[in-house]
């Protein structure tokens, strides 16, 4: 068995939580007149928010299963273009994705302030810094690559190159 990384394991977490809640109201599939306006509310805040964080995350996976995979055969498909739309779908969710985080960081910190529940704003301010942090260089790479020029390097000028020539060979060598 593998050990969970901690995203997997909140999101365990996320998922018994809105089992439980969902059933709570003992029936298989509750109606939403069943929850007061505060429960429906509470639960959209964190469970929603969580699930559309979960929806980037698969995105991610999925930009990275069509970087890595077989581009396809088409004719006037150039391979550089085709990366290039990938990888800029790639820095578009992370971009995404730590608008995200940082937004559902401080709905739950003044979720549990409302409710009555101790808040440690240092420890949130930690959570949202890291984020910042760790995805800063890809996000500055995304914030260039929107409003001053597309993200390429070297190895993407030269497939660039290579697939611009490829695409214009003539098919008959004769």
């Amino acid at each position: 068995m593998t050990d969970k990384g901690g995203f997997e394991k909140y999101q365990a977490r996320m998922a018994d939580w809105a089992s439980e809640t969902m059933s709570s109201k003992g029936k298989s599939i509750p109606d939403l007149a069943d929850f007061s306006k505060e429960e429906l509310e509470l639960f959209n805040e964190v469970f929603r928010r969580f699930a559309e964080i979960s929806e980037t995350m698969d995105n991610l996976d999925l930009c990275i299963g069509f970087i890595s995979a077989r581009a396809p055969r088409r004719k006037d498909l150039k391979l550089d273009a085709y990366l290039n739309y990938h990888i800029a779908f790639y820095l578009q969710e992370i971009y995404i994705l730590k608008e995200r985080l940082k937004k559902y960081a401080t709905r739950i910190m003044r979720l549990r302030k409302k409710l009555g529940h101790p808040v440690n704003r240092n420890a949130y301010k930690k959570v949202v810094d890291m984020v910042e942090t760790s995805l800063s260089s890809i996000v500055s790479a995304r914030g260039s690559h929107v409003h001053d020029r597309p993200f390429t390097d070297d190895e993407m000028r030269m497939l660039g190159a290579y697939s611009f020539l490829a695409v214009q060979r003539p098919d008959d060598p004769n």
